[in-house]
């Protein structure tokens, strides 16, 4: 989850919780062979952490959940 609010309830369980402002990918402990679904409120700041995600493991698959948790909890 890259929610800035860490306390924002969410309807499924994550590893983690970084906010954007702290999200940097290179510091991650990145597993190549996992997928990895970035998550924010409505899908725009999981969007642009997973384009920064790419930048720097341009193998591993990495997605944006569409619409964000406002849009899956519906």
């Amino acid at each position: 989850s890259v929610i800035e609010n860490l306390n924002t309830p969410l309807p499924f369980e994550v590893d983690a919780r970084i906010p954007l402002s702290k999200f940097k990918p290179s510091d991650l402990k990145i597993d190549p062979l996992k997928s990895y679904i970035l998550i924010c409120q409505r899908g725009i700041t999981s969007y642009t952490a997973t384009l920064r995600f790419k930048e720097v493991y341009k193998k591993v698959v990495a997605l944006s959940l569409k619409g964000g948790i406002e849009n899956y909890s519906n």
